[in-house]
């Protein structure tokens, strides 16, 4: 398909059925077939589920490319998001009948399995000692990212649980799901022999940071005063401009 067959315009293409125009006023609807707002809180679960499944798969993209024996462990967890998004698209309270192929874990298989592979990866990583930050390249970095969006996820898959929805199981692997971003992400950083930044009080801002700001307090100090020119002013202020 060439760039012109997509430019938009008048198309004697069939319509697609990607877009139905039923939402077009603010709702959706359930698996359960409730059409509600799409404000509605299981539709922000779903949609930050669907967000976490999107960067895990950069990440995985990222981990494919740096060889670091990740990529297949990623592509289950974004499959388990899809069972994930299914238990939650048919909200229930505790003990209710939810649709076939809608429950996740009923047994809590996939919250040990995936254990198991924290503790695997966890043991061949070096103790932690300080804080780290993001950082270690780019698999380990977009690794960090999707263990914020988990981490925000999970607080709207508790949101569904305060309003008496059973999301028991998924509550469980997501949470776990979190800890295993953190070790996969050191673990891609170690595998490529990147440092990982370490917070420090001390680096917080940089020194020459440091230093123009206080020049320029000074400066906007003594001008009050009365004791330095508009002038002489705006010239230190491009010094320092230009020092930095």
């Amino acid at each position: 398909m060439s760039s012109a067959d997509v430019s938009g315009g008048a198309s004697s293409a069939p319509k697609s059925n990607l877009y139905t125009r039923a939402g077009d006023a603010g709702t959706s609807v359930l698996f359960t077939g409730d059409r509600l707002a799409k404000s509605a809180p299981v539709f922000q679960s779903l949609g930050s589920i669907d967000e976490l499944n999107a960067a895990v798969g950069l990440a995985r993209e990222h981990c494919d490319i740096a060889g670091n024996g990740l990529g297949q462990q990623l592509f289950a967890i974004q499959c388990c998001l899809i069972e994930i998004g299914s238990h939650v698209s048919s909200p229930t309270a505790p003990g209710g009948e939810k649709p076939a192929g809608c429950v996740f874990d009923v047994d809590g298989a996939k919250t040990r399995a995936l254990e198991a592979v924290i503790d695997k990866i966890d043991s061949g990583l070096p103790p932690l000692t300080n804080f780290i930050l993001p950082s270690g390249g780019l698999a380990s970095c977009h690794l960090h990212v999707a263990r914020t969006i988990t981490r925000r996820t999970e607080r709207t898959i508790v949101a569904l649980q305060e309003v008496g929805i059973d999301v028991t199981s998924v509550l469980q692997y997501v949470n776990r799901l979190s800890d295993f971003f953190f070790c996969a992400a050191r673990h891609a950083a170690m595998w490529e022999g990147r440092e990982e930044a370490k917070f420090s009080a001390k680096r917080g801002v940089p020194e020459w940071t440091r230093t123009a700001k206080a020049s320029t307090a000074s400066s906007l100090a003594m001008l009050a005063a009365g004791s330095m020119g508009a002038g002489l002013l705006v010239a230190l202020l491009v010094r320092n401009q230009a020092s930095q």
